[in-house]
């Protein structure tokens, strides 16, 4: 009788392979993975000391900015559970608004460290970031991001995600079997990721999405959509590399190399930007050249990241002048 809202921790004993479930009311389920359905009656029980103490974890919410939400080094890990959310506040998802989802977290998690103390990879973090933008920005997340960066760019390809580009050159979403074959998926299959929306909330042919990233490389050809100290500052890392290496956003190499990948269902997504004096290893100049690699399944980030280094090579060989513009 216990539904996805009733749940406020799920563990894994390494030692037993034994599951536990534990519940708001104050009981727990417990099982091996084979047979956690065959252990019906919850007994009851007494959480641990969380994670932070309590005085801690209420100063750590209060010291939180959004640099730490981008740079995922807020104490958030994972994604916010959006079905959850839906039932602890009786809402259909199409009602839900990322308020609610950063409720449930609040309600259901404790910070893993203390803001700026470590790192550790969060969807949730960046949805929330999304939120904070719409609530000073006043309208919707969405409508936020069309408003001030994709209208003004012209950059009508990047769509909410369940949408299609409207384009005749629009792919076919596809998956990969246990066999390694190719299964194509019907287009309602990637559909809208309700209220993650800065997590996962866009789509993008790469010819557009790298018209994006032409205005937010500081070069002069093409204005950019902020401020040079506001895109350094994005390029950064806010913290020392032995508590992340993330700058704002973006993942970020030791030598500075900038990427990140995108994934859902029928879909993969790539892009590598590498700073102004970067040499390859074999003396190729890569300075200011960005790729990005778009496909339509899933494929690994490994592959992608060989096929987008392999393709900077290929431009920075052929001498392509930085002020070259797409058309």
């Amino acid at each position: 009788g216990r539904g996805a809202g009733d749940v406020v921790g799920v563990g894994i004993a390494g030692s037993n392979d034994h599951v536990y479930v534990w519940y708001d009311d104050g009981t727990v389920s417990s099982g091996t993975s084979q047979d956690l359905d065959a252990y019906q009656a919850p007994r009851s029980y007494t959480l641990a000391a969380e994670l932070l103490p309590p005085n801690n974890w209420v100063t750590g919410y209060r010291a939180m900015t959004v640099r730490h939400l981008v740079s995922h080094t807020a104490g958030f890990t994972r994604s916010g559970d959006t079905q959850a959310a839906t039932v602890m506040f009786g809402l259909s998802e199409s009602e839900l608004g990322y308020r609610h989802v950063n409720q449930y977290v609040l309600r259901t998690r404790k910070l893993l460290f203390q803001p700026g103390s470590s790192s550790s990879y969060s969807n949730h973090g960046m949805g929330l970031a999304g939120h904070v933008l719409a609530e000073d920005g006043g309208m919707s997340y969405h409508d936020y991001i069309r408003s001030r960066i994709l209208n003004p760019s012209s950059l009508s390809r990047i769509v909410a995600t369940g949408h299609p580009l409207d384009d005749a050159l629009d792919a076919t979403p596809y998956r990969i079997d246990s066999n390694g074959d190719f299964v194509s998926l019907p287009n309602s299959a990637v559909s809208e990721p309700g209220p993650g929306l800065a997590a996962g909330g866009w789509s993008a042919s790469a010819h557009d999405f790298i018209r994006l990233l032409l205005r937010t490389d500081r070069l002069t050809n093409v204005p950019d959509i902020m401020t040079a100290p506001t895109l350094r500052t994005m390029e950064t890392r806010p913290f020392p590399a032995t508590v992340s290496s993330k700058a704002h956003g973006w993942q970020i190499t030791a030598k500075d190399k900038l990427w990140h990948n995108g994934l859902i269902g029928g879909g993969s997504a790539y892009v590598v930007r590498f700073p102004a004096g970067y040499i390859a290893g074999d003396g190729t100049n890569l300075s200011n050249i960005t790729v990005a690699a778009f496909v339509n399944s899933d494929v690994g980030t490994g592959a992608l990241n060989s096929l987008t280094s392999n393709l900077a090579l290929i431009a920075g060989k052929a001498s392509i002048p930085s002020t070259y513009d797409l058309p």
